[in-house]
């Protein structure tokens, strides 16, 4: 019916909105557009119809990637002979969005996801798990990955249908046809660098506002209808469960002392908690939810990780490992605006231990000496990154940042002082206790010697 008839002419509706922090945060409806060759077509018989701008990443956004840039066709110039077109469901509204090329956990469960859920409630309507049979997720970033199994599983919290990534080579020479579609993120959003409030963000990239407490727990309702974790518990002291999450050294950002580490604890922590090591490597997303959200305490190594505190119960306190001297990467504010964003859904809250001391942070030299840019630094330059824990000597661009991204984001280790740990798995204990208005334990904390031993 649809080649017989031809294609009817596309509209655009854009939402009213106060509050976005700049116009091209717009939430837009589109109706009757078609993509092909990976590109959003809008008939109309005025080829000079001026669509306006939408972003439809809340992250970096540049031309190619960030923003939905439609072409203007007019009726009489779609040939649709003999091409496949692609339809869905009477009833169903197509969102079209714009994620990362990569599969980390912590920026797609802990910052995508939820905004997501954000978008779809927000602007459509759809805020809980049984509405996913009314959406069609198609992600129109144009170097998408084959995603993860995880995040495939994960997807389906948001919709029953297979995510569409229309520059895939599925799509190659087919028209997918969009009766009612969405574009855009809104105002709002949850992540880190981009979703604090601040008009202009890392690198003058414009930024959002944070998610509103209602939301934040609205998407843990989703998430625990979908995968059956108890999104109400709240943590406990009687049993306390301290969960301690390391990563394995190819994942870098290991404790190589782990050993140790969980000896100490288990002299000082045996009579109040139940204690356990965990690898969220290998660990499919229902298990690794399941375990945070029934974990009173996490102690855990920055990383993906961050991306679980959404789940964590009610009260529950984390201790965040920073690896890095002097954060000169990735430091505590992921922590700070996880806290911020959960504050009135869980309020949960952390204790940053900081390894200040390159002695005790470890580079994987039989992988960084391989780069070309390590080849390239002289002997002064090296000692600077192992000794001094520093990349500003290096010159601003593609050195610095492979130094910072790549040597001491991507491949450090540590040797994590029990002397740093234990004060603040003590003041963690404090602190839930304190929340739930719990005396502490008489004697509590003890003496144990952490001095280091020869």
């Amino acid at each position: 019916m649809l080649l017989e008839q031809g294609l009817p002419l596309s509209s655009i509706e854009c939402i009213e909105e106060e509050g976005r922090l700049h116009d091209e945060q717009r939430v837009c409806w589109f109706r009757n557009v078609f993509y092909r060759q990976g590109r959003l077509h809008y008939v109309s018989p005025d080829t000079n119809v001026t669509l306006p701008r939408i972003a439809v990443r809340f992250g970096v956004n540049d031309n190619s990637t960030g923003f939905l840039n439609p072409v203007v066709i007019r009726p009489e110039d779609v040939e649709l002979n003999e091409t496949e077109v692609i339809m869905f469901e009477e009833d169903t509204e197509v969102y079209m969005w714009s994620t990362i090329p990569e599969s980390n956990w912590g920026h797609l469960v802990g910052e995508y996801q939820p905004t997501l859920h954000s978008t779809l409630c927000k602007y459509m309507g759809h805020c809980r798990y049984r509405d996913r049979h009314k959406v069609q997720l198609l992600e129109i970033f144009p170097n998408a990955p084959k995603w993860a199994d995880w995040l495939v599983e994960l997807d389906k919290c948001f919709s029953s249908k297979p995510k569409i990534t229309i520059h895939s080579p599925d799509y190659h020479g087919k028209v997918v046809y969009i009766k009612k579609g969405l574009a855009g993120v809104g105002a709002e959003c949850r992540a880190r660098l981009f979703c604090s409030g601040e008009a202009e963000t890392l690198g003058g990239h414009k930024g959002h506002k944070p998610m509103q407490p209602a939301m934040m727990a609205s998407h843990r309702q989703r998430m625990a209808q979908c995968l059956g974790f108890d999104a109400g518990r709240t943590a406990r002291v009687e049993p306390l469960r301290m969960v301690v999450v390391d990563r394995h050294y190819r994942s870098a950002r290991h404790i190589l002392n782990i050993a140790e580490i969980m000896d100490v604890l288990h002299q000082r922590y045996d009579d109040l908690a139940d204690i356990s090591l965990h690898y969220m490597e290998g660990l499919g997303p229902r298990e690794q939810i399941q375990l945070w959200s029934k974990a009173d305490i996490v102690i855990h190594m920055h990383g993906a990780a961050l991306g679980s505190w959404i789940f964590l119960p009610k009260n529950a306190v984390v201790v965040h490992i920073v690896p890095q001297p002097g954060g000169i990467i990735h430091d505590n504010s992921f922590a700070e605006q996880l806290v911020a964003d959960l504050n009135g859904v869980t309020n949960v809250t952390y204790l940053p231990v900081n390894n200040t001391d390159m002695a005790y942070a470890h580079f994987k030299k039989e992988v960084i000496s391989q780069h070309e840019e390590w080849k390239a630094l002289s002997p002064e330059e090296k000692v600077k990154i192992l000794e001094e824990g520093t990349c500003s000597h290096l010159p601003e661009g593609p050195r610095q940042y492979h130094c910072l991204m790549w040597w001491f984001l991507k491949n450090i280790n540590l040797v994590l002082k029990p002397e740093l740990l234990v004060p603040q798995v003590d003041a963690a204990i404090a602190d839930l206790y304190s929340k739930l208005d719990r005396r502490l334990p008489e004697g509590f904390p003890n003496t144990l010697d952490l001095a280091p031993t020869n």
